[in-house]
């Protein structure tokens, strides 16, 4: 079976990316894909789509079923032939049903432990992770971090922490990387669902032009965002150099608080924020604005957004950059493609379109 390396997740966005950044690294990369049943008709598009299918092998299966949901031989045959797995097989937002989260970042680390055991010239597990396994804790969290006592904000948060642990315990060749609220990719701002900061986007880019747009409370807390193109192609740098055993907050260092990062959105709009917080000026702000009607169903993300007190560490992404790793996009370089993405999204009466809620779909 062809492909030195696997990646879990594939079509979904991230998953799409890491193919993309892994390819681009060597003109002779061979990739194997795990790819849900549900969803290989549009993985087989996605390939077709960026000419990618000669260098790409497509395996239906389930990476959070025994044995990835193969037979007993290619199962074995794959294990024979990977050195190193991307497993972005994962779910991130916090709104996904418990079950669901369960199901899918605990069952994932289950079957890559086992798949590690069986698997002789395994180099690297590079596990997509995100940096709120943190819950909620305050001040500065270390990316050699895992468990303080935290308590979590959401089931996603929680399983996300317990699968780290379980990778950590069973000493397979890891590499965590954590990522902050994903943010689509610095090319094209394109991402499949708006969720987190991408509420507070489309909020300022639909309000009304005489609507007022009062700074939220909160506002000096920092917001750990990251690019997608951005962990992706850290991702595949880190799978050929970083040591096993390492965790990567994978964030942009520039550290954007809250309030700076709504001022760059207000100021690209042709707004401005208002010093203060009025209630009455928030009133205005909802008042005929479209992404209200999304507000319900997308509460928890918007909270985590606003909640956090969480300061992260990237002393250990910052080395790595050191020795060669890409450097994270500053905000404002691709704030742009971003809001025009978010514009065309709303346009087409898209902005919070609904998700199928099952596992394939839900995945980051």
């Amino acid at each position: 079976m062809s492909g030195s390396l696997l990646v879990t997740g594939f079509p979904a966005l991230r998953a799409r990316r890491v193919v993309r950044a892994l390819l681009e690294r060597s003109q002779h990369t061979q990739i194997a894909v795990l790819v849900q049943r549900e969803r290989a008709d549009e993985a087989r598009e996605q390939l077709a789509s960026e000419r990618q299918g000669a260098r790409v092998s497509l395996i239906e299966g389930d990476p959070a079923a025994i044995d990835f949901g193969l037979s007993g031989q290619r199962y074995l045959e794959l294990a024979r032939a990977v050195r190193v797995v991307h497993a972005a097989y994962s779910i991130t937002d916090a709104a996904a049903p418990e079950r669901i989260a369960e199901a899918v970042n605990l069952g994932q680390a289950r079957e890559l432990i086992e798949f590690a055991r069986v698997a002789p010239e395994l180099r690297a597990l590079v596990s997509y992770s995100s940096a709120f396994v943190s819950g909620q804790r305050t001040g500065v969290v270390s990316e050699a971090e895992l468990e303080a006592g935290q308590s979590f904000r959401s089931p996603v948060e929680r399983t996300l922490a317990i699968a780290e642990r379980m990778l950590r315990d069973s000493r397979v060749p890891r590499i965590v990387l954590r990522s902050g609220h994903l943010l689509g990719d610095s090319e094209r701002g394109a991402v499949e669902h708006l969720s987190g900061p991408y509420w507070l986007v489309a909020f300022i880019a639909s309000a009304s032009k005489d609507a007022p747009l009062p700074v939220l409370p909160g506002a000096d807390a920092p917001l750990c965002i990251t690019p997608v193109d951005y962990l992706a192609r850290f991702g595949a740098f880190a799978g050929e150099r970083a040591a096993p055993g390492s965790t990567f907050h994978v964030i942009d260092p520039n550290k954007l608080s809250l309030r700076e990062f709504l001022g760059l959105v207000a100021e690209r709009c042709g707004r401005r924020l208002e010093p203060g917080f009025h209630p009455s000026s928030l009133t205005r702000l909802f008042a005929g604005n479209p992404a209200l009607k999304s507000l319900p169903q997308h509460v928890r993300s918007v909270l985590e957004v606003l909640t956090s007190g969480a300061e992260y560490s990237s002393d250990g992404a910052a080395d790595l950059v050191s020795h060669g790793a890409p450097e994270c996009p500053p905000f404002a370089s691709y704030l742009d493609q971003l809001l025009e993405h978010v514009r065309e999204r709303g346009a087409r009466g898209e902005l919070f379109s609904a998700r199928r809620q099952s596992a394939p779909f839900l995945i980051a």
